[in-house]
Formats: C-alpha cells, sequence, structure tokens
C-alpha cells in the first residue's frame, strides 16, 4: 500500500469529522492549526463525499465550541484578552469595516461574516461589545461556519483549485495520489 492509499485510509476512517471538529475548536486557541485542518477537512471529504454535509456540520460544532469558549473568557476575563491575542488584527481597516457591517447587520452579520474566511476572535470580540446575547453569537457562528464548511466541502467535490480562496492549496491533495499513478 502506497503513501497515498494509506492517507486515504485515514482520513476515510469514520471518526475523522469528529477529529478535524476538535481540531477546529481547538484551532481558536492556537491559530496554528488553520492550514492543516482545513487539509485534512477536504480530504475526509474527498475520501468520504457521501458525508460532506455531516463533516461540515461536526466541523462547524467543533468551532462553535470554541467560539463559545472564547466568549466565557471574554466575559469573564474582559476584551483585553482578546485584543492582546491579535493585536494585528483589531488594528487593521478590515476590522473596521468588519464592525460596521456587524453593527449594521446584527445577528444575520455576525453569521455571514462568519461564513468568511476569516479569523473569528474579532467577530466575537465585537459581538460581545455589542451586547449581543452569547446565544445569539453562538448560534450565528454556528450558522455562518456550517455555511461556510458547506460551500468548502461542494468545492473540494467539484473544483478542488478553487480551494486556494479559503487557504487550502489543493494541489496537496492530490500531488501524492499523481506520484502513485
Amino acid at each position: 500500500m502506497g503513501i497515498f492509499e494509506h492517507y486515504v485510509g485515514f482520513v476515510g476512517k469514520w471518526w475523522m469529522p469528529y477529529m478535524i471538529g476538535m481540531m477546529s475548536g481547538i484551532n481558536l486557541f492556537t491559530l496554528v492549526l488553520s492550514a492543516p485542518t482545513a487539509l485534512l477537512f477536504c480530504s475526509t471529504v474527498i475520501a468520504q463525499p457521501q458525508r460532506w454535509w455531516q463533516i461540515s456540520v461536526v466541523n462547524a460544532l467543533g468551532t462553535m465550541v470554541g467560539a463559545a469558549a472564547i466568549v466565557v473568557l471574554i466575559e469573564s476575563k474582559g476584551t483585553d484578552y482578546i485584543t492582546s491575542l491579535n493585536p494585528d488584527v483589531f488594528a487593521s481597516s478590515s476590522w473596521e469595516e468588519t464592525q460596521n457591517f456587524m453593527r449594521d447587520y446584527g445577528a444575520v452579520g455576525t453569521a455571514l461574516v462568519s461564513a468568511l474566511p476569516v479569523v473569528l476572535h474579532p467577530i466575537i470580540l465585537f459581538a460581545v461589545l455589542a451586547k449581543m446575547e452569547a446565544s445569539i453569537i453562538i448560534g450565528a457562528i454556528l450558522i455562518g461556519r456550517i455555511l461556510k464548511y458547506c460551500v468548502m466541502a461542494r468545492i473540494a467535490l467539484v473544483a478542488p483549485a478553487s480551494l486556494r480562496f479559503f487557504g487550502v492549496d489543493a494541489s496537496k491533495l492530490f500531488s501524492e495520489h499523481k506520484k502513485n499513478r
């Protein structure tokens, strides 16, 4: 069995979506798992195409759990805790645009911004600062991430090269496979 077949066997396991969901939740605290998690997510969808919806929802649920933990941390430690984790993000012009969008559109805006391939910390922080209820923040993030991961899953299945917009280099998904052909 070659490396590619072994890898496909690994990402084809029934428990892989749950591991990816857990990694997505943990990534809210590490920020270094984004690329590996996205690559594993797309690989798992390709290895288990009939489960694309389940894989997407489980991934979004993992992210939601991590976001809920961040909300609890903000409520207990204050907003400075989050801004100190990502000072460059909060100083960017896109952060101001995001604030305006979320202010104008509330929970719907939070869900739409959460569907984008962006870091969630500023979204969570602004929603807390806007006095949005924790359950609404978490629900909006869940809806947004389900949308994001469903789009990513469908792209992985029908146009994998387009995954570059989500930070996934599709050539890494298939380079080993091409070597083994």
